[in-house]
């Protein structure tokens, strides 16, 4: 299993995500509204995984709630202090928490092997060779292991 590491920016907050393969995991990279506006670019990578796979390993995070055009709550787990992003989760998807990527330490390493919600890329942000599109959220069978669609409680 490969284990990730994620530091926020002033170093208050650690934390690890343990994949389910060997294999370094790739970045979904989002061009959602909502991941522009809280991350502060153009688009975010996100890892599609379960709860349990994060444990954090130094400080304690806060979470702030949205609600999303499905009127669905999302809580983003943040440092308190300079508020970089550890993970994000929508309560339709169950355990399932889209982990931000960019923050983790082996970013710069990972490839990126998808792109959702790609009807809202800016026009200059370029497609990534190789990766693949889809138009909005990733459809339940592209998702993989951890990434599936979980029933509503």
């Amino acid at each position: 299993m490969a284990t990730l590491h994620g530091r926020c920016h002033c170093g208050d907050l650690e934390w690890t995500v343990t994949s389910d393969t060997r294999a370094l995991p790739g970045h979904t990279i989002c061009h959602c509204r909502s991941c522009k506006l809280l991350g502060g670019g153009p688009f975010c990578g996100i890892l599609l995984t379960s709860i349990s796979a994060i444990r954090f390993e130094h400080g304690t995070p806060k979470v702030y709630t949205y609600y999303n055009s499905e009127g669905n709550g999302v809580h983003c787990t943040f440092c308190s202090i300079c508020t970089t992003h550890a993970y994000h989760r929508d309560e339709s998807r169950g355990d399932e928490v889209q982990v931000r990527t960019f923050p983790l330490l082996e970013a710069g390493i990972m490839g990126v092997d998808k792109e959702i919600n790609v009807g809202e890329r800016f026009s200059w942000v370029k497609k990534v060779d190789g990766a693949k599109s889809f138009k909005s959220w990733i459809p339940a069978v592209a998702r993989g292991r951890h990434g599936r669609r979980l029933s509503r409680n």
